[in-house]
Parts: structure tokens; C-alpha cells; sequence
């Protein structure tokens, strides 16, 4: 149902919520501080039926790998085109605004099926007394696919409001295709307090932040809570490191979750500040994402998401083992029923396991926690072993705070290469240059330190050197035409090196980072010993020198040559000690190559006498062709694409009909 009523915004001043960001630029409504209209449309959907809702979810959660409902998916068709109030300020930027009401809603979020903003434009979106603002979104969250996103804002209503500059060369586009009325208090705090235990997850649950959970900080902050298949279901998973150890936003949960990537959100930093249960916040949320891989086999998905993390939500890349040994004990991270972040402990070994219909051996068995579960919501969140590193994505299972019994995880190993293409397997993604690494520690996005310096000669000449560091991690550059050179690594222990053509690599410099540290380094190389090339270039059959003739030496970086008129060449003070690859070509000529060994000091002689290419611009040449032979103009669809020289040439096919057998 969609009903257009009157709604009188009183303009109110004083203090406003900090805007909070879904990787978004900040700022404020132009409504906060303009005395715009009054009056917005506004669009008021259905009331639901919670409870009977609640009973649906009990019996799906009972078939154990149905992600957890949290909201009831309206769907709509409202845009800017058609909905919503249009004004004008003095400055002819227009401000379109509109109101959604969702009664009885604890909160309400969107997608969209198109999301396109031009350069300077602004959408915000915020709850009716205005406690909780998220934007600007900018043009910076365009994607591809044209979708977008929004994480709950607690409250049954909420306002949208987009400001476009007055000069854009093309207007946005905005149009919603879902209204999630969430009818669970999941992401409403106010009412979590006061409903304690209805939608939040069971009193046995440790939140991360409680003294069990110090030894995992790393690892938590790898774990999101997200909301899949249209934004009214949720789930688990964990940002995954790779063997580049590059920060691919790569994103591991399981196959179940899986359903409408693009409209997924997934919210970081989701946690009680303490070990008490403090409500945490979820502004720290990334929209959309693309399927990689996934498999029923071992119930993995793995997404790549759309943006990168903001270096402010200092996420952490979990390690993996892909291999399959049983861990002595084990840790869950994960969010409960969408609670807010909590940890769960198995001090006994896992054993191997099958979902049904799945292959043999293909999961993780937890008997029982010893302290903490999981429940509906945690389904794609990861296992980890004793050395901190991810064995699995919970699949299902039975265990509660009122049911000490057992919990499923895919096997990691499984993931890694039991599928056949790089769809439906991890190795391909985690380990993109078949290194044949099976085990990969984590990798803290937060933690950084950079090199930087110059290289230059003896002579203080800047050389454009290859620069690299080896140790804990490897990180390569090249320096610029300065010899400039920045390395922006990760906290450890390394050596520099540094190479250039022509001179000797550096010995290499060892080098311990900390956390933050800026270190220059500034690196000399000595020039190799030298000789020189040279020779002379002429007509194979009349013996003329030919001018003009380019001589390269291959594979190296050192400027071609040209002859002089007498035909002359000279490669003079050219590295020694080097076996070098001559090519020598003329206009008009066919080329030549040679192999040439430099010593040190040495002048090496190496002539050419080229053929010169036969003309047959004016006539055939006194040439006579056989069979398919034929001198004229090739056709651009025909044999020989063009002749060597001007227009004519011999060949076959010059008609562009191919004969079967022709030459």
C-alpha cells in the first residue's frame, strides 16, 4: 500500500548527531541548518504481523541452514522522478526530500535498485528525531551494477534527503526497490534495553571485549555482521588474507547466505566497548559485493567486496590453514541473532564430519561448547585454530545456550580445491600465483611503516632502479626519474636491495620496522665495466653503406643507434661482462640479429649486410607464380594483410576468398 500524506517538519536547532559514514563523506543536511518547507511527502507502507513472522522464523531456523530473518521486505517503486518534494535554495542547488514510514518498525533500511550521483551531489539519510544521520553518499558510492545499500537506522521512520548542485552536466538517479521493516529490535538499541532478550542473542554468550576474548583482538576485527538476500537476513563472515598479501578486499561466509550480493551489507566494528552489554555502533559498514566462489560441498561463499575498508574501521585480513588436520581446540567469532560481536570456546578437538548431503569428510564437528554457542545469525562466521588462523565457516547445527550440543563447519581445506574451476574452489583467489602456500598467517590493515630514499650512481647520477625488500613479507618498486623511491610496508624484519642495468645490486641493507615508522634510506650502486659495440651496415649485394639503419640491442635499457652516412654504428661504454641480442633493420631492407658477447674493455666488431626487399610497385618483378601465386593488391580480409613496401606485393589469397590447401 502506498499512501501520500502531509507531513510538517518543524525546523529545529540546537546540537545534531554526529553524521555517521557507510563509507560516506560526511557532513550535515542542507534541512539541518536551511529553513526549507514544512511540508515533505511522505509514503507510509503496512503494519506487520510480528508475531506471526517470529513463528515463521522459529520453524525455519529449525531446518538449521536458512540465514536468520531480522525484517520483512516491502517492495516498492519510489525515485526522485516521480516522488518526494523539490525545492530550490537561493544558490539554485535543488534539495529533494522524502519521507518513509514503517509502523511499528525498530528500524528500517534500503536498496536500491539504481544509485547513480553526479560529482558534488549529496544524499543523507537520518530517523525522524534525527539521533542517527548516515551520509553524505557521494559519488563515490556509484558502483558498476548501479545498486546500493544502507545499514538499519533505528526508528519507524525514516527521511532521505539529496541535495544536487545547480551545475551538474547529467541529474542523479536514486530510485528505492526495497523498504526492510525490521519487526526484531536487532539494530534499535533503545528498545534492546528495554526488551531485554527478545531478538538479542542467549545470556551464555561472551561478548569479544571480556577478558576471553584478549588473546583474539586481531582476529575479531576481521568478523562483519551481515545483511543478505535483500537486506532482511543475516549472516556472518570475515575479511580473508591472500598469498599477495595485498589487502584484496576478499570476504569469506558461507554458501547459505548466499542470494542478492549486490544489496549486502556488511557492518565492522559491531561490539560492546567492554565485556559489558553495551550496544555498539554500526555506521562501519561497506554496501555490495561480487560472488567469486562458492560450493555446496563444504557450504563456503567467497565475495570480494566493493570497496575497500576505510582505514579509519581497522579491519584485520584473517589468517587460514588449508590444511586438514583437527584442531586440538577452537574459537567462533560471530554475531548471535545480530547481536553485537561474541566469542565462543571449544577446548576439545574437532572431529571430521558430513552434512547431510554433503561428501564425506567434508566439515568440522564441534561436540558441544564449553563456553559460549552460536545461533541463527552466525551461520558464515569462521572457526579458528590454536594458531589463529581460519579451519571453517559455520554451516548449522543445534548447539544453544539451552542445547550443549553440536555445531557444523565447512572445512577450509575442502574450500581450498575441491571444486574444479576457480568458482567453485578458494585457491585460485587465495593464492592467485599458484605459490602452493597452504597456510597464511593474518594481515593487520591498521599496522604500517614506509622506506623511502634515493638511488644514484657513483656519480651522483639518479638511476631508476628496481627497489625490493625480502623477510616477513615481500614488497617491490621502482624508483622514479629522480631515483626517488617510496616502499610502504607492513611492521617486521627485512633486507633492501635495490638493481640497475649496467651496475652492481646492492649488498643489501637489513631493517626492522615498528609499527608507524617512516625510515629513509638512500642507496649508491657502482657502475659495472664497460666496452663498446660497433660496426658497419651495407647492401648485401653492392656492398654500399647503408645510412639510417637502426641498430637495438634487445631486451635491455639502452637507446637504439643509428648509422652514419659511411654506415658506421657505435655502442660506446655499454655494460660488460653481458651477452647481448643485436637487431639491425633498415627501410627498405629485410633485418638481421646476432649474438654478441661484451668483455671488459673490449671493442667488439659486428657488421650487417641486408637484403634489400624487392619492390613490385611498378611491375611484377619478372617474377613468374604457380598454382595460387599472384601479384597485386591484397584485400584487407585476404592473405598477406598489406605489402612490405607501398601496395603490391606476391602471394596467395590476395582476393580474400581462402582456398583449402593454398599456401
Amino acid at each position: 500500500m502506498k499512501s501520500l500524506t502531509t507531513f510538517m517538519l518543524l525546523f529545529v536547532t540546537g546540537i545534531v548527531a554526529p553524521v555517521m559514514a557507510q563509507i560516506s563523506a560526511g557532513g550535515e543536511p542542507v534541512s539541518f541548518s536551511h529553513r526549507l518547507s514544512p511540508t515533505i511527502d511522505t509514503i507510509t507502507l503496512p503494519a506487520v504481523d510480528a508475531a506471526a513472522l517470529l513463528a515463521e522464523d522459529e520453524l525455519e531456523q529449525q531446518e538449521g541452514d536458512i540465514p536468520l530473518r531480522f525484517g520483512y521486505p516491502f517492495p516498492v517503486d519510489v525515485g526522485l522522478d516521480r516522488d518526494g518534494t523539490w525545492e530550490t535554495l537561493p544558490n539554485g542547488d535543488r534539495v529533494w526530500r522524502l519521507k518513509l514510514e514503517c509502523p511499528g518498525a525498530y528500524s528500517i533500511n534500503l536498496v536500491f535498485d539504481r544509485y547513480w550521483l553526479p560529482e558534488g551531489a549529496q544524499l543523507f539519510l537520518y530517523n525522524g528525531d534525527r539521533s542517527d544521520v548516515r551520509g553524505a553518499f557521494t559519488a563515490s558510492n556509484n558502483k558498476p551494477y548501479g545498486q546500493f545499500s544502507t545499514a538499519p537506522i533505528p526508528g519507524d521512520v525514516q527521511i532521505l534527503e539529496y541535495i544536487e548542485p545547480a551545475n551538474v552536466d547529467q541529474a542523479g538517479e536514486i530510485n528505492i526497490m526495497t523498504v526492510v521493516h525490521a519487526y526484531r529490535p536487532t539494530f534499535n538499541p533503545a528498545a534492546r534495553a528495554q526488551l531485554r532478550d527478545f531478538g538479542d542473542s542467549g545470556s551464555c554468550n561472551n561478548n569479544v571485549n571480556c577478558p576471553e576474548g584478549e588473546p583474539w583482538q586481531d582476529e575479531k576485527r576481521s568478523v562483519a555482521l551481515i545483511t543478505t538476500q535483500g537486506g532482511f537476513r543475516l549472516c556472518t563472515g570475515a575479511l580473508v588474507n591472500n598469498a599477495l598479501q595485498d589487502q584484496t578486499p576478499y570476504f569469506l561466509t558461507a554458501n547459505h547466505c548466499l542470494g542478492g550480493e549486490t544489496s549486502w551489507v556488511f557492518i565492522f566494528n559491531y561490539e560492546s566497548p567492554g565485556c559489558e552489554d553495551v550496544d555498539g555502533p554500526t555506521d562501519q559498514s561497506i554496501s555490495g559485493c561480487s560472488r567469486l566462489a562458492a560450493n555446496s560441498a563444504s557450504d563456503f561463499g567467497l565475495l570480494l567486496l566493493s570497496a575497500n575498508p576505510p582505514e579509519e574501521y581497522e579491519v584485520y585480513y584473517a589468517g587460514w590453514s588449508a590444511v586438514d588436520t583437527p584442531s586440538p581446540h577452537s574459537v567462533g567469532i560471530h554475531h548471535p541473532s545480530g547481536d553485537i560481536k561474541k566469542i565462543s570456546f571449544d577446548d576439545d578437538p574437532v572431529t571430521s564430519w558430513a552434512w547431510p548431503g554433503t561428501p564425506a569428510d567434508s566439515h568440522w564437528r564441534i561436540g558441544s561448547w564449553d563456553d559460549g554457542t552460536t545461533e541463527g545469525g552466525s551461520s558464515g562466521s569462521p572457526l579458528f585454530d590454536p594458531d589463529h588462523r581460519i579451519v571453517g565457516q559455520l554451516h548449522g547445527g543445534s548447539a544453544s545456550c539451552t542445547s550443549l550440543t553440536y555445531d557444523a563447519y565447512g572445512k577450509f581445506s575442502v574450500s581450498w580445491d575441491y571444486g574444479s574451476t576457480p568458482s567453485t574452489r578458494l585457491v585460485d583467489w587465495l593464492d592467485p600465483e599458484d605459490s602452493g602456500i597452504t597456510v597464511l598467517d593474518g594481515l593487520d590493515a591498521a599496522l604500517s611503516a614506509t622506506i623511502s630514499g634515493t638511488v644514484t650512481s657513483t656519480d651522483g647520477d639518479p638511476l631508476r632502479a628496481r627497489v625490493w625488500v625480502e623477510g616477513d613479507r615481500s614488497y617491490e618498486t621502482e624508483a622514479n626519474e629522480n631515483g626517488e623511491y617510496l616502499l610502504e610496508t607492513y611492521p617486521g624484519t627485512y633486507t633492501l636491495y635495490a638493481e640497475f642495468f649496467g651496475y652492481y645490486p646492492s649488498e643489501g641493507e637489513m631493517i626492522t620496522l615498528e609499527n608507524g615508522d617512516a625510515i629513509t634510506i638512500d642507496v649508491t650502486l657502482e657502475a659495472q665495466p664497460t666496452g663498446t659495440l660497433q660496426g658497419m651496415v651495407s647492401d648485401v649485394q653492392t656492398g654500399e653503406p647503408l645510412t639510417g639503419a637502426t641498430i637495438q640491442l634487445l631486451d635491455v635499457p639502452i637507446p637504439a643507434v643509428m648509422t652514419s652516412p659511411t654506415g658506421f654504428y657505435q655502442f660506446e661504454a655499454i655494460p660488460a661482462d653481458y651477452q647481448y641480442t643485436v637487431q639491425c633493420v633498415a627501410p627498405s631492407y629485410g633485418e638481421q640479429t646476432a649474438e654478441v658477447f661484451i668483455n671488459a674493455g673490449e671493442t667488439v666488431e659486428q657488421d650487417f649486410a641486408l637484403q634489400r626487399a624487392q619492390s613490385f610497385e611498378e611491375d611484377d618483378g619478372n617474377w613468374s607464380g604457380t598454382g595460387l601465386w599472384e601479384w597485386g593488391i591484397p584485400q584487407e580480409s585476404g592473405g598477406p594483410a598489406t605489402a612490405y613496401e607501398g601496395q603490391y606485393c606476391w602471394g596467395t589469397d590476395l582476393d580474400g576468398r581462402y582456398r583449402p590447401f593454398a599456401n
